[in-house]
């Protein structure tokens, strides 16, 4: 098999044990249905030299319940937070929860997260129809706009749970598998099928496990599958398996008989044969024969190619990896063997979207600062970020700001992820209480609340547009800052008179959190349209938050963010942020509403 990146232990702990890094509970108050799937990487192209490799169609999805257009005191240290102020390095080798992940025979619990290590509990789906689940789940469109909610639907699908009724164990292990790839927690998605008995598999299962086993970059895993799989699937990526696995067998004359036939055949496009031929070069001596796949003959990327090419240490040219998707960048950061580079340029994208939390971000980047041959690697971050650590407390806050400036768009909420530790760490200054506001946003996106709240006082003290910045995430972070309407306006005109839907949106995070509610809010929510809405997803989100169903209330948030920040529905903020306070989930609803105040 190709060998592992160069960044030693640190990337070893990250390419494993950081996949479930951020699910920790100590720390924390913090699918693709084909090789070609459809549901991620958009339709198939309506014309084609050849057929396209779908190893392992899905049924049909079942219609989902229409998403219509629609308090437990201060979020303490969340999981992106830094256990402790310093200087960041490459982190020490942890216990991997995924390394005692073995299989689980009576299938009665499956899953990955105990309570203690920061699973939901047995109960968090108790109650739930597994059919409509599955409907909702199959439905959901990844990214999610949130952060924060991704982060805890992560958990919520990796909590070890009884299968809810109406669905068959390993198929709901293959439901949860599906939408974890496709949210880009490839590693996750990978080890939760990995606990599942073969001899227990469905074919739902067969499928949605290989195309695991690529989003991992783990074609090895393959193997123990594809014999049976070609025989229920007769697809011609499963015989690309198991010609593969022949080699990694040491069974050459299998391997080359069984690509020989394939590239007879016709069907299946060279270059992924060629791809596939690679990856089984690098079992052994069938490396002197390994063909060479030269991406310059393909014009798309689909998960068998970006696997596979990632195994094989030659990973899609940036010209096709800008076609990924978003949820694409989480399965790249999280291959140990693609290039430095390409983790780099996936890391700002998946920090944004929840995949990967500022604590891997700093040993990342500090690894690559200690590596001679990754100078340049990542630009100025690694520089910047070490001060931003470890200078003198003015040098730390123009690095941050510098990090800050870098960033545009999603790459802004990015580059408060990456500082979180940093502005967590740094000590109230009146020197910086201009920057105050800024310093809370940063604390918060790491789910630092106390940090951040440490900063409300100086900010207050400031006054003018500082403290009227500052109110806003003071007033989601914590009870003790008064809400009202004047002090809503206020903040309103210090935000440049911010537009009619986020006003709405951070309207909807106080309404939601219990804190903006009662008459003397009529007006304002006339004046931002913020009717009522009754309609069968608040109706059915309302319903498990009142049964204390955690999992589904989360499954059904995911479905009511199908979208990014500017097209939030804010009665649907306000509904989510409500039933997870009602099912003793206050702080994910604080860490959500303070992420909609930064990005909405």
């Amino acid at each position: 098999m190709p060998p592992s990146s160069r960044l030693g232990q640190s990337a070893a702990w990250l390419a494993a044990a950081a996949a479930l890094a951020l699910l920790t509970a100590a720390a924390a108050q913090d699918a693709p249905k084909s090789i070609l799937p459809e549901d991620v990487f958009g339709p198939a192209p309506q014309t084609a030299p050849v057929a396209p490799i779908e190893p392992n169609p899905s049924p049909a999805p079942a219609s989902p319940e229409p998403s219509a257009s629609p308090s437990d005191g201060e979020v303490s240290a969340g999981p992106d937070a830094a256990p402790s102020p310093g200087v960041p390095g490459p982190a020490a080798t942890a216990a991997n929860p995924l390394d005692s992940a073995a299989p689980t025979a009576d299938m009665t619990l499956t899953g990955l997260l105990t309570p203690a290590a920061g699973g939901y509990g047995p109960a968090a789906f108790a109650g739930s129809d597994g059919r409509v689940l599955g409907a909702l789940m199959r439905s959901m469109r990844a990214p999610i706009a949130s952060r924060w909610a991704h982060i805890a639907l992560v958990r919520a699908l990796a909590s070890i749970v009884p299968t809810p009724d109406g669905v068959r164990p390993a198929d709901w292990v293959a439901e949860r598998a599906s939408l974890l790839m496709r949210l880009g927690e490839s590693d996750v998605a990978h080890a939760l099928v990995e606990r599942v008995p073969v001899d227990r598999y469905t074919p739902r299962l067969y499928g949605v496990a290989f195309d695991a086993a690529l989003a991992a970059a783990d074609p090895g895993a393959i193997c123990p599958l594809a014999q049976t799989g070609r025989t229920l699937f007769r697809m011609p990526v499963w015989r690309l398996g198991a010609a593969m696995c022949a080699s990694f067998d040491g069974d050459d004359i299998a391997a080359a008989q069984g690509f020989q036939s394939l590239r007879t055949e016709g069907n299946i496009d060279p270059f992924d044969i060629a791809l596939a031929e690679r990856v089984a070069a690098s079992a052994g001596e069938g490396a002197r024969r390994g063909s060479n796949a030269e991406w310059g003959e393909v014009e798309q990327v689909n998960l068998y190619r970006l696997g596979l090419g990632i195994a094989a240490g030659a990973p899609p040219p940036e010209r096709l990896m800008a076609t990924l998707p978003a949820p694409a960048q989480g399965w790249l950061f999280r291959a140990a063997a693609a290039p430095d580079a390409a983790r780099a340029g996936a890391a700002g994208a998946a920090a944004a979207q929840g995949i990967v939390g500022s604590g891997e971000l700093v040993a990342f980047y500090a690894a690559l600062a200690a590596e001679s041959d990754a100078a340049g690697v990542g630009g100025d971050t690694p520089g910047r970020l070490r001060q931003a650590w470890a200078g003198a407390p003015a040098d730390r806050m123009a690095s941050m700001r510098a990090l800050w400036e870098a960033g545009r768009g999603p790459d802004r909420y990015a580059a408060l992820v990456l500082s979180a530790g940093a502005a967590a760490s740094l000590r109230p200054d009146k020197r910086f209480a201009a920057y105050a506001a800024d310093l809370m946003a940063s604390a918060l996106a790491g789910g630092r609340a106390d940090a951040a709240l440490r900063w409300w006082p100086m900010a207050d003290a400031e006054g003018g547009d500082v403290a009227r910045r500052a109110w806003a995430y003071a007033a989601v972070a914590g009870d003790a800052v008064p809400v009202d309407r004047d002090r809503f306006d206020a903040w309103r005109k210090a935000d440049g008179g911010t537009g009619t839907h986020r006003a709405a949106v951070v309207l909807a995070a106080l309404g939601g959190l219990g804190r903006a509610t009662g008459s003397e809010w009529d007006g304002v929510r006339r004046e931002l349209g913020m009717g009522v809405l009754a309609d069968r997803w608040t109706a059915r989100i309302d319903a498990a938050a009142a049964a204390g169903r955690v999992g589904e209330v989360l499954v059904l948030a995911g479905t009511g963010l199908q979208c990014d920040w500017a097209a939030v529905p804010p009665q649907h903020l306000a509904h989510i942020l409500a039933a997870l306070v009602r099912v003793g989930r206050g702080t994910e609803a604080r860490s959500i509403a303070a992420e909609a105040v930064t990005r909405a």
